[in-house]
């Protein structure tokens, strides 16, 4: 083969290397353009499935989005939904109505003894002599408690403004006393790695227990079938305030992992 054939060979490949890289770099181009625009067309569809989403599940993502964001850690508290005081990380009280009547201490001791009545158990009934004590300890030293009011007897002004464990709302309804407290917390009873919500539909009755409980698959997140279960049982443990007839209403439980 004379040399003018063999340079004329090595042109030729080189314009087949040329040509094909620009050919790779056209469609891979092409092809990210049109994933692009795939992904827009995605995100569009989205845009338009949020205006399908009702006010009640908007306001909840909204309030999920908040806790997420909160840097304080998760409170071992309530909160009342149609709670209206402003929020703050270091002035609240649990307390949303005017102060108990008669002797705080005692009013806590007579709610843990009839909590401690309907709980069965060992395990069960050592717990809530603990959290008794431990309620009668913030009644003499913290502070936030029904103790904690104004000169006129009126509640602090605020309501926590961070992540808690309970969150609740009834119609026409607050917690007993005013006081969250009475919305009892199961938190922490399921043990290690037991990190979930439970989300449950609730009935309270004249008298301000709650008559009837139903776990909302939809609405819960990682519920274990512990947590439902305590979920339920701290439900019908928990106190509201007289009224009427019975009142609907909800509470949400966020389990902690220990």
């Amino acid at each position: 083969m004379n040399p003018r054939q063999i340079q004329f060979e090595h042109y030729l490949k080189a314009l087949i290397v040329v040509l094909s890289l620009y050919v790779g770099s056209f469609v891979y181009l092409e092809l990210t353009t049109v994933k692009k625009e795939e992904l827009l067309a995605d995100e569009a569809l989205y845009e338009v499935a949020l205006e399908d989403v009702s006010e009640e599940e908007k306001e909840q993502l909204r309030q999920e989005m908040e806790v997420a964001q909160q840097n304080a850690s998760l409170r071992s508290v309530a909160r009342d939904a149609n709670d209206t005081r402003p929020r703050s990380d270091e002035n609240w009280s649990t307390q949303t109505g005017g102060a108990s009547q008669g002797n705080p201490e005692q009013t806590a001791r007579d709610f843990e003894a009839e909590v401690f009545a309907q709980t069965g158990g060992a395990a069960a009934r050592e717990r809530i002599v603990q959290e008794s004590n431990k309620r009668i300890a913030q009644l003499k030293q913290q502070g936030q408690t029904p103790q904690q009011t104004n000169a006129n007897g009126a509640a602090q002004a605020n309501q926590y403004a961070g992540a808690v464990m309970v969150d609740f709302s009834v119609n026409k309804r607050s917690a007993y006393e005013g006081n969250t407290w009475y919305v009892r917390n199961p938190g922490y009873t399921c043990g290690f790695n037991a990190a979930g919500l439970v989300y449950l539909q609730i009935e309270v009755n004249s008298a301000g227990k709650v008559s009837v409980a139903n776990y909302i698959a939809a609405k819960s997140k990682n519920a274990s079938a512990c947590m439902i279960e305590q979920a339920l049982k701290y439900a019908k443990l928990s106190r509201f305030s007289a009224g009427e007839g019975s009142a609907p209403g909800w509470i949400s439980y966020r389990f902690e992992a220990q």
